[in-house]
C-alpha cells in the first residue's frame, strides 16, 4: 500500500498561528498545478482531504469527485492562539507548549496527544482498506502521523521541515512501514 501525503500550498496568513482557522491559499499555487500532478503517482489513487478550504481546494482540483473529506485529517486545534501572530503569543504559554508538545494545552486547544490519536485512527483505517490513498491535508498532521511511523515523541517529529505543497512517500507491506520520501519538494520553495 502506498501513501502519499500533500500538504497545502502556501496561505495569506504570514505569521499567523492558523491551525483550524479559515485562511486563503496564495493565488500562486495555481501555476504549481502542472508540476504537482506530474509528481504524483497515476492514476490517482483516492483522495483523502482535510475539510479546512486550503486542502479541500487542492484535491479538488486534482480529483474531482474521487475526494473524501475526513475530520481526521484536520491541523492542530489552537484554541485561543488562533489567528494571532506568532510574536503575540504570550511567552509563557508558548514555553509551556513548546517544553511539552504531547500534552500541554495552554491555548485551551487540542492535545499533541489528540493530534496523534487522529492521525493514528486515519491510519488504522488506511491499513484496512488496503488501498493506496493520495492525503492532502496540514504539516502538523503530516509530522503526527511520521511520529506513531518512527516510533517517536511529537517534538522530534516537529524537527521535520514539512513545506508548503511538499510530498510525504510512505509504504506499507504487512508489517514493513517505509519512509521513502519526506519533504519532496516538487517546485523549488
Amino acid at each position: 500500500m502506498n501513501i502519499t501525503l500533500l500538504r497545502h500550498p502556501a496561505v495569506a496568513a504570514h505569521g499567523l498561528c492558523y491551525g483550524r482557522s479559515q485562511v486563503a491559499l496564495l493565488p500562486e499555487w495555481l501555476s504549481q498545478l502542472p508540476a504537482l500532478r506530474a509528481s504524483l503517482p497515476q492514476p490517482l489513487p483516492q483522495i483523502y482531504t482535510s475539510p479546512a478550504a486550503r486542502c479541500m481546494v487542492v484535491a479538488g482540483f486534482l480529483g474531482g469527485p474521487n475526494v473524501q473529506a475526513d475530520e481526521r485529517l484536520q491541523e492542530l486545534d489552537f484554541g485561543h492562539w488562533e489567528m494571532l501572530p506568532w510574536k503575540d503569543i504570550p511567552i509563557d504559554e508558548m514555553a509551556a507548549w513548546t517544553d511539552d508538545l504531547e500534552e500541554a494545552v495552554p491555548h485551551c486547544g487540542e492535545s499533541g496527544l489528540d493530534l496523534i490519536e487522529r492521525a493514528g485512527n486515519f491510519l488504522e483505517h488506511l491499513v484496512n482498506q488496503d488501498q493506496d490513498a493520495l492525503i492532502v491535508t496540514h504539516a502538523g498532521w503530516i509530522r503526527a502521523l511520521l511520529a506513531i511511523l518512527l516510533n517517536t515523541d511529537l517534538a522530534h517529529a516537529f524537527r521535520l521541515d514539512i513545506n508548503y505543497l511538499s510530498l510525504t512517500q510512505i509504504v506499507i507491506n504487512e508489517d514493513l512501514v517505509t519512509i521513502s520520501s519526506i519533504n519532496q519538494n516538487i517546485v523549488s520553495p
